[in-house]
């Protein structure tokens, strides 16, 4: 079993965000823009020995669903100033909670825009070793299994100041980070912290985040829209799919991506255009064939709609990657 990551700081600006995705490295995410405009993203990663810092921000709407590091322990926070809100898995989320915890679920997670995370990655060796040490005995898979925590709010405050001087130093001065004793410091005072701050009080350990109850029927229903990516897909094709009503089905899906189910599925369509033309042979492939294979049957509203989604055209994306390939 691994206790430690490969030693690497990263800080990068982005404007693509699969490129984004594709650099949280020991993550195998994927992406989807959910709102309109040109995506501009922010990545500072810094790993070494059993810890893992990552600061990520978005400027778009995203959905993000992939694998968590393995034999790891993961605690993500936001860090907006503004009353801004994640959802992840079924509960909508706020600045009071750790999330992620639980190592046994995927990432799945829909971000509103303008949104800041910090995320801490942990070996789950390691994260015992030190718990052993403090003499905490709660943090058992029960305890992991909840996925999410409220903190007592002086605690959270003071793990986030703690997180963003991290950040700031891994923006501004990458070299001191890789000092073999200055990650020695941070490993030593960042997990003693991190434990502390999850230490509750019963008060603040439930609470009474409110459950969106929907997350399983969207599962389905994604699934049935890959299934069918191709095809003329209607409101009742969708809901008699996942054997639910209309009303419910709408609800569920505005409750997370803020939108109705139709519109969802043009997004992830056009995500899937998108995708297709960045890989593609431009010398083998039309842009109207790859659009009509991801289900888009009027040329213009499509080449409207992915504009207005990406902020691009589809020839420009096309372009980019031809200039990339040459």
């Amino acid at each position: 079993m691994r206790d430690e990551f490969n030693p690497f700081c990263l800080h990068q600006l982005f404007e693509d965000f699969d490129q984004w995705t594709e650099a949280f490295k020991t993550w195998n995410l994927t992406a989807n823009q959910l709102s309109q405009g040109k995506f501009k993203g922010e990545l500072a990663i810094a790993q070494f020995g059993c810890l893992q810092l990552i600061y990520a921000s978005a400027n778009q709407a995203m959905q993000i669903v992939g694998d968590k590091p393995p034999n790891t322990l993961t605690f993500g926070t936001l860090l907006t100033s503004q009353d801004q809100e994640l959802i992840a898995h079924n509960q909508r989320l706020n600045q009071k909670v750790l999330f992620g915890l639980d190592p046994t679920r995927e990432t799945y997670i829909i971000n509103q825009k303008l949104c800041r995370v910090g995320i801490v990655v942990v070996s789950t060796n390691v994260f015992h070793q030190y718990t052993d040490l403090m003499k905490y005995k709660s943090f058992n898979d029960t305890f992991f299994h909840k996925n999410i925590v409220h903190i007592d709010p002086n605690k959270l405050s003071n793990f986030k100041t703690y997180l963003q001087q991290l950040f700031y130093l891994l923006q501004t001065n990458p070299t001191w980070l890789q000092q073999l004793q200055t990650q020695k410091l941070i490993v030593e005072d960042c997990l003693p912290l991190l434990i502390d701050t999850l230490r509750f009080d019963q008060d603040f350990f439930d609470s009474g985040i409110p459950k969106l109850g929907r997350y399983q029927m969207i599962k389905e229903v994604e699934d049935f829209m890959i299934a069918n990516i191709d095809q003329p897909l209607t409101l009742k094709d969708l809901y008699t799919a996942v054997k639910t009503s209309p009303r419910t089905l709408s609800y569920g899906v505005h409750d997370l991506f803020g939108m109705s189910p139709m519109e969802y599925l043009k997004i992830k369509r056009l995500n899937g255009v998108r995708r297709t033309l960045k890989t593609c042979d431009p010398n083998q492939t039309t842009i109207s064939g790859i659009a009509t294979h991801w289900g888009f049957w009027s040329m213009g509203h499509f080449s409207r709609d992915y504009k207005q989604l990406f902020g691009e055209l589809p020839s420009e994306t096309l372009k980019k990657t031809w200039e990339g390939e040459s």
